[in-house]
Parts: structure tokens; sequence; C-alpha cells
């Protein structure tokens, strides 16, 4: 179990993979930051909704065209 410091302040109980939350979040990070350019910004938000906590990473990047988001969950064949 892991606390994580959410919007309001207050802690949070985190239940999870702690490998896995941090390979994921790590390459979040690393991407956001690869194409932030300096003097750009990155930031991680996590909110307490009970039985979930939603964690985001947002950038001032590049962003991606939506056609490219439109197949961010596609399988290759």
């Amino acid at each position: 179990m892991t606390a994580l410091e959410t919007e309001n302040g207050s802690p949070a109980k985190v239940v999870a993979d702690r490998q896995a939350v941090n390979a994921i979040l790590r390459n979040l990070m690393t991407k956001a930051i690869k194409f932030t350019p300096k003097g750009g910004r990155v930031t991680i938000r996590a909110r307490d909704e009970g039985a979930m906590v939603p964690v985001s990473v947002t950038d001032t990047g590049v962003g991606m065209s939506r056609e490219k988001i439109g197949k961010l969950f596609s399988i290759a064949e």
C-alpha cells in the first residue's frame, strides 16, 4: 500500500502493483519530458474518487494528431 498526495492535499491509500505503476508513470513522464520544449511544463495530477484514484499526466509539448490519438489503443496487424 502506498500513500498518495491528492489535489485536496489529503492522503489516499492505493493498492496496486508498485512496479507496474512505477513503470507506467516513468514511461508517461519520460515521453512528456522528451516532447516538451525547454521552458514547458509537465504536470501529474491524482484525484481521490473513493475506490479509484485517476492519475493524469499533462504537458505543453507538441501533442498527437487526432488520427494518432484514434489509433492509440489499436492492435497492430
